[in-house]
């Protein structure tokens, strides 16, 4: 029982990664679940649902399809669509139903990719496990399949990955992009938001890669051995965004990857983090300049051990693991939702999680870049 939520919803599911992570890429995302789930993956966590059209379709998986393994009807389904929608290529997510009967989604793949002559593949999901892992493995697969041999252009350039509505606000990302012009640096491309194929197919074109989230770390990884492209973690948080470019730089002049590192002050006040890893280490650095130098983070995503130290934790959440790990923080920072395990009295910095707590915030979420962060501790009373 210790691991029932008596308070706290789930992150965002997998297959909401990989629908995520290829809306606006011009591909069609099927998910193999039962009629009338489909936007239990493309709206309760996707913003751009509402004002910009994807093609993310259900397989309207039924009982007897299910137990009698008709994967003939999933096949005949996709092969009518694309050829109705004509997408730049397929992608294959399994529902947890699907996981559990065996579906063979790779080699349905295969079989829909040769009928109709466009690339087709199938991401690994299982309904289960949270955005990070589907998002990660959706990015990796599309690369895989459409980025090309671009050399370099003489003048520096950097791609932004992992930029995800499920972990940047509309605000977050403007702020970004505006941030990364700025230090001499040209953007070659963005994945995967504001973007579209020929992002994808340029990627081996820069000479750095911010990974603004854990989703794209994956990604960076894939780059970085393909092209040899070094890969920076951060977020421009508040004062760290001046530190975050100069990495930047470096890790462009050197062709050596950075990942974020840690700075503690043990004199000064603490601060506990929870959320995705790259933005709370991002966060952590930022309110050191703010006098919280001891910091600690609970991430309960995959793909943290990274970014994060040996004094952060990580993996399942548990509510009353995660509230004594808060005991004695000066400041505690995380999504609204968080603050029901936060004891009265104790201060906190809300920052609203698209991926946690889906609409609720949805409009409240603030941009952290630059000055930002600071605008926001002001109104909050922590500066």
């Amino acid at each position: 029982m210790n691991d029932c939520a008596a308070f706290l919803p789930t992150y965002a599911s997998d297959t909401s990664g990989v629908a995520s992570a290829l809306y606006e890429l011009g591909g069609m995302t099927v998910i193999h679940d039962a009629s009338g789930c489909n936007s239990t993956y493309s709206t309760f966590d996707e913003p751009r649902w509402y004002d910009q059209e994807s093609f993310v379709v259900i397989s309207a998986l039924t009982e007897s399809d299910a137990v009698l393994g008709n994967e003939q009807k999933l096949i005949d389904d996709c092969v009518q669509q694309a050829r109705l929608l004509s997408p730049a290529f397929l992608a294959l997510a399994n529902s947890p139903v699907a996981m559990l009967t065996g579906c063979d989604m790779p080699a349905i793949a295969g079989q829909i990719e040769a009928e109709l002559g466009i690339p087709c593949f199938a991401v690994a999901t299982n309904g289960i496990n949270s955005y990070v892992l589907g998002a990660s493995r959706a990015l990796v697969a599309v690369a895989s399949r459409f980025c090309r041999d671009t050399p370099r252009s003489p003048e520096k350039s950097l791609n932004l990955l992992g930029a995800t509505p499920l972990d940047l606000g509309s605000l977050e990302f403007s702020a970004i992009c505006s941030w990364a012009e700025s230090f001499g640096l040209r953007l070659n491309a963005c994945v995967a938001q504001n973007c579209d194929l020929s992002h994808i197919e340029r990627l081996g074109a820069a000479h750095v890669n911010l990974v603004l989230s854990s989703t794209a770390l994956a990604l960076a990884h894939a780059l970085q051995e393909r092209f040899g492209t070094p890969y920076v973690t951060g977020r421009p948080f508040g004062f760290f965004a001046d530190e975050l470019a100069s990495f930047l730089l470096l890790a462009a002049d050197t062709q050596k990857s950075i990942t974020l590192p840690r700075t503690e002050n043990p004199q000064s006040r603490s601060v506990a983090l929870i959320g995705e890893s790259v933005a709370m280490a991002s966060m952590a650095r930022a309110l050191a300049h703010y006098g919280f130098g001891q910091s600690r983070i609970f991430c309960p995503l995959e793909a943290w051990q990274e970014v994060l130290g040996p004094d952060d934790a990580g993996g399942e959440e548990n509510e009353d693991a995660l509230a004594e790990f808060l005991e004695g923080a000066d400041l505690i920072v995380g999504d609204p939702l968080y603050r029901l395990l936060v004891k009265e009295g104790t201060p906190f910095l809300p920052l609203p999680h698209t991926a946690f707590s889906g609409r609720c915030y949805l409009n409240a979420a603030p941009s952290l870049t630059g000055q930002g962060l600071e605008e926001v501790l002001a109104r909050e009373g922590l500066c």
